[in-house]
């Protein structure tokens, strides 16, 4: 998969697309094929060094995305499977907790 990720503070520049291998689901994930993602302030202050929350350099951020449920971890009800949800990350795919 591709993500974006930021490789150090400051502008538009400090950021890269990286191939990473596809994540799976643990124990009460769900795995989401994302369609679309949107850019919220949080993650450019982020980029900017400006957000006190982001995870530490270099990281992949994204607050808001959508897609299908591709799979279940264990304890997920399989009933979720290709259904559409609406979620918070920047990358082609993602694993979440599960909450009902």
């Amino acid at each position: 998969m591709q993500q974006i990720t930021i490789t150090r503070t400051g502008g538009a520049d400090r950021l890269k697309i990286v191939e990473k291998p596809n994540p799976h689901p643990g124990p009460g994930e769900i795995l989401i094929k994302v369609k679309a993602a949107g850019l919220n302030f949080s993650d450019i202050l982020a980029r900017q060094g400006l957000y006190p929350d982001a995870p530490p350099l270099p990281c992949c951020v994204g607050y808001e995305v959508s897609g299908d449920v591709l799979s279940v971890g264990k304890g997920v009800d399989t009933q979720w499977l290709d259904k559409p949800v609406a979620l918070l990350r920047f990358v082609e795919v993602v694993t979440l907790p599960y909450r009902t």
